[in-house]
């Protein structure tokens, strides 16, 4: 059997793999035929690499050119289905100044209970309709109350980088080669096996030594895009534009590039890489540098040698498991839900007593912060929004519109809270362009004084909800202005293709549209603020009548 047939029969499926087995090595009653040793010589290799080339363009998947793949989670946020917080808070405040907090938590969440405990609340022995909900009642006096928001400030730090560390953890269980889980040791750190999963596809690659109990050192070295060396246990690649293989943050050096009418590449268990091309020749790209270090550190999604470890080449022998990724079996995808969730909880938690503690003395009863009153109800905005309303819709957000009312679909705070945030942002931007527009609308020369007129730019919203900016492509209009130093051969002076009262009233509108997302903002998030918009430029006064244009010949 062929080189090449044992390697398409590893990578496919068993069926497949034996009918491939068969036809490159022939059928069992063909060998046992008596034929010259000539005849052998001359003919098979010809037949195999027909059959191997034919057999492997029908069986193997298309050679991979993206580094994003439908199944990689890596970039999910494990907070996207998050439930609201169970906590309703309400504050009031006597005439001697002491506080009273009183909470209502509708079910039972012990990690909030521990939470309340910590800011001095305890639990109440009031009785509620539903057995699974407890009140939660502090009095803060005068001089306590600074130490409590101190406190509370302390803990919101905390819950935020736990929040962070589990949506690391989550992306490390989802990023095949990136770093796995680490064992502490005395100068570093050494990488324990993950757990293995067959995919059958030449570019997924995992070290030989992955899965295995004992602890693996085997690496591949892969540079980042500035050039620096890095380390990792394998991982999805991919042929990228440069025709260059690579991973999807990281390039492969020492190989060479892939033609363009390649088919395939192929990976051996050596670390050897070799291309298929359409016509069933193979080019030898090279190998992957293969090294063995003890002791490594996590370097940015990748390894490095610790202080003291020094990498040690391997060549020969069974080192990489191509159509294999390997994980990390850290923690399992569902505790780690579990556990950013309740951070979540808590911090909203803790923003709600910040934020009631804040708005105390503009009011003796403090309500529930507006962003429960707003969770599971749709949001009515007596307002044409047209910009806001096509970029939330990017974003993933529901919304129907009239020429005077804009609905915004019920949809979890935090998610919504954080779509408008982008909204805002991007008015502001939008606002930007525009005042930048109004200044430049009589700019006839650029910077380095040769006749250019500024081009109006514009800014749209992509696919994705993202900012996309861009230049008006409408015609500069023309001014007959024969003898001006800014006049071309025929008299006639070209102008940036501005619109002054256009771009005002579009700025305007721009206002309106900030200042009603801004109030929506402030409702979800009390404890959050956001500056006020620009003010447009004021129009010129009207310049004098230009000369006509000279009447067409």
């Amino acid at each position: 059997m062929t080189l090449s047939a044992l390697r398409l029969c590893h990578f496919k499926r068993p069926l497949l793999a034996v009918s491939l087995c068969l036809l490159t090595a022939g059928c069992e009653s063909q060998r046992r035929e008596p034929k010259p040793e000539a005849q052998k010589t001359a003919a098979a290799p010809a037949q195999a690499a027909v059959n191997v080339s034919a057999l492997a363009a029908h069986y193997l998947p298309p050679l991979r050119r993206t580094g994003r793949q439908l199944d990689d989670l890596a970039d999910v946020d494990p907070l996207v289905q998050y439930p609201p917080t169970p906590l309703i808070l309400t504050a009031s405040r006597n005439e001697d100044g002491q506080v009273t907090l009183r909470a209502v938590v509708s079910r039972k969440t012990p990690a909030l209970h521990i939470l309340l405990m910590k800011l001095g609340l305890q639990q109440d022995s009031e009785q509620l309709q539903d057995r699974d909900a407890s009140v939660w009642t502090r009095r803060v006096k005068p001089a306590d109350r600074a130490a409590l928001e101190s406190t509370i400030i302390d803990h919101l730090f905390l819950t935020s980088v736990m929040i962070d560390v589990a949506r690391q953890d989550w992306r490390r269980i989802h990023s095949p080669g990136r770093p796995a889980v680490l064992e502490e040791a005395e100068g570093g750190t050494k990488v324990l096996s993950g757990r293995v999963l067959y995919t059958g596809i030449p570019l997924d690659i995992a070290m030989a030594d992955a899965g295995r109990s004992d602890s693996p050192a085997t690496l591949f070295i892969v540079a980042r895009d500035d050039k620096g060396l890095v380390y990792l246990r394998g991982g999805r690649l991919f042929v990228g534009p440069e025709r260059t293989l690579r991973t999807y943050r990281f390039t492969l050096p020492g190989l060479k590039a892939v033609a363009e009418d390649t088919s395939q590449v192929l990976i051996g268990a050596d670390g050897k890489v070799r291309a298929q091309r359409a016509d069933g020749t193979f080019d030898d790209l090279g190998a992957l540098e293969i090294v063995r270090i003890k002791q490594v550190v996590e370097a940015n999604g990748a390894y490095a040698p610790a202080a003291d470890a020094t990498p040690e080449a391997v060549a020969g022998g069974e080192l990489v498991r191509p159509g294999h990724l390997e994980f990390s079996a850290q923690r399992s995808a569902e505790d780690i839900i579990a556990d950013a969730r309740q951070f979540a909880g808590m911090r909203i938690a803790l923003e709600q007593l910040l934020a009631a503690l804040h708005q105390l003395p503009r009011a003796s009863v403090i309500a529930a912060p507006a962003s429960n009153n707003l969770n599971g109800a749709p949001i009515v905005i007596h307002a044409d929004l047209p910009w806001s309303a096509d970029h939330l819709k990017a974003l993933g957000i529901g919304v129907e519109r009239t020429p005077a009312k804009t609905v915004i679909a019920a949809t979890e705070p935090e998610a919504l809270n954080v779509a408008l945030v982008k909204v805002l942002g991007v008015l502001r931007l939008r606002m930007g362009i525009h005042d930048q527009n109004l200044r430049n609308a009589e700019r006839i020369r650029d910077a380095e004084n040769r006749i250019n007129p500024y081009r109006r730019k514009t800014i749209k919203i992509g696919p994705q909800g993202e900012a996309v900016e861009a230049l008006d492509p409408a015609p500069f209009p023309k001014n007959f202005k024969p003898g001006d130093p800014n006049a071309d051969a025929e008299g006639f002076v070209l102008l940036p293709n501005v619109n002054r009262t256009v771009e005002t009233a579009e700025f305007q509108a721009a206002i309106e549209e900030y200042r009603l997302v801004r109030s929506v903002l402030e409702r979800l998030s009390p404890n959050q603020f956001f500056p006020d918009p620009p003010t447009p430029p004021a129009l010129p006064a009207p310049a004098a009548a230009a000369a006509p244009a000279p009447a067409a010949p």
